[in-house]
């Protein structure tokens, strides 16, 4: 199986790129500095790498520089991942295979593991549709609606910001397989991995992303269901 090294030192960062990597067939390493991508590297010969410019004990740009010098770690495509402004040019001239600019999206992700690596995306089976949601987080609750949703995660559509890598409650009404206008709970326990906004109509739109992590099989079988009387 490929292998992906990640290396971002905010952890909130390094989790998002990860959970991205989620629908992709590899094994996943990471690492949150320097010295410890360094060293993850000459370990686990990755097939591809993921590296962040600003970090500590070493810096992205320093790390590619060794990378390049080394034997057997030259050839492998490193992407370079970053917020900082104007370090494109200084990248590719340290031997950046490509530049890519926070905030960056989970089909910037699978683009370079297609490209590079050849890794085929996992589809899951993700349907358009508006239901009532309500996320928990500790300190308070926010009411929304889905955007979209499948059986790992859902973007919902809210009036407040959540950070990313926060832990959520999530209470959803779902439309009874037997009879639509018969509403069942389901409850999930996920974790935001995006933020998105955008202007429409003049009105700020805010969004979320949400990975699921823990459902009842109750929970599990009314969204199977759900899932798939809608795409038949």
């Amino acid at each position: 199986m490929p292998k992906i090294l990640i290396v971002d030192d905010v952890k909130a960062f390094l989790d998002l790129e990860v959970s991205f990597l989620k629908r992709a067939e590899c094994e996943i390493i990471s690492a949150m500095d320097g010295l410890e991508a360094l060293k993850q590297a000459k370990r686990e010969k990755p097939d591809l790498i993921f590296l962040d410019i600003e970090m500590p004990k070493m810096t992205g740009i320093e790390v590619l520089r060794i990378i390049r010098n080394d034997p057997e770690l030259k050839n492998i495509p490193v992407v370079i991942v970053t917020a900082l402004e104007n370090k494109e040019e200084e990248a590719l001239k340290a031997g950046a295979t490509e530049f890519l600019k926070k905030p960056v999206y989970e089909k910037d992700i699978l683009y370079m593991v297609k490209k590079y690596v050849g890794i085929p995306e996992r589809r899951e089976e993700r349907i358009a549709v508006s239901l009532p949601v309500r996320i928990k987080t500790e300190k308070k609750v926010i009411d929304g609606f889905t955007r979209d949703l499948s059986l790992v995660g859902a973007f919902v559509i809210t009036r407040e910001s959540i950070p990313i890598g926060t832990e959520v409650e999530i209470e959803m009404e779902v439309p009874s397989e037997l009879k639509e206008t018969r509403m069942e709970k389901v409850k999930i326990t996920g974790e935001i991995v995006r933020e998105e906004k955008e202007e429409i109509k003049g009105q700020l739109i805010k969004g979320v992303g949400i990975a699921f992590k823990r459902i009842s099989g109750i929970g599990k079988r009314i969204l199977e269901g759900f899932i798939k009387k809608k795409l038949s």
